[in-house]
């Protein structure tokens, strides 16, 4: 199936699974409600409670969304061929694919963290010794620019492990590879799809 026809199915059958947009609504609605307020304050004057409360806001998003995605993925397996998609069936579908949602978001978000964490550091290194020492801050910063790439090529492939996981009902790693197979071999149109979606929003 080509990218603009998933695209048209997916907005022809989403009208159906209007009740659990409204719970991804309001969770959203909840956690941007108590974090916006944190956000507003600069990083070197938050006192520890404001951390402590971001910290805490960041995992319960991490739970939540692992927790949702499960059944949004499995409407989007079910919803073209049901009439009808109650919310007790959206929420049986969260809980049944829960543990396995979570241990995928942690098993690839991770390293994606730790690249990401290691790349800034890389970048902010390479800015303050642009002036000291040319040489060193260019090569830390080449250094920051092939781990940025390396951590979107691994986001790209890795992206599709959670819709896999639902549709085939696999467990943990074998969805995992199958979205290195199928995004690998889609690589620059999804690249292409993901830049059109952004330009939209934008």
């Amino acid at each position: 199936m080509k990218v603009s026809r998933a695209v048209g199915k997916g907005l022809a059958v989403t009208h159906k699974g209007w009740p659990s947009i409204v719970v991804l609504f309001v969770f959203y609605s909840i956690i941007r409600y108590l974090a916006v307020p944190k956000e507003e304050i600069p990083p070197y004057w938050r006192s520890s409670g404001d951390w402590s409360l971001l910290f805490i806001l960041v995992a319960f998003s991490i739970v939540g969304l692992s927790y949702f995605w499960g059944g949004v993925c499995a409407f989007a397996r079910d919803g073209i061929t049901e009439d009808k998609y109650r919310l007790k069936t959206f929420f049986g579908n969260c809980s049944r694919y829960f543990i396995r949602e979570l241990c995928l978001t942690l098993i690839i978000g991770v390293p994606l963290w730790l690249i990401s964490v290691i790349t800034i550091a890389l970048l902010g290194g390479a800015i303050s010794l642009l002036d000291e020492n040319l040489f060193t801050g260019v090569v830390l910063g080449a250094a920051s620019l092939i781990l940025f790439i390396l951590c979107v090529v691994f986001a790209v492939l890795s992206s599709f492990s959670w819709t896999i996981m639902v549709a085939d009902d696999q467990g943990i790693f074998k969805p995992i590879a199958k979205s290195l197979l199928f995004a690998g071999e889609r690589f620059f149109r999804i690249i292409g799809f993901c830049a059109l979606l952004f330009v939209i929003i934008v």
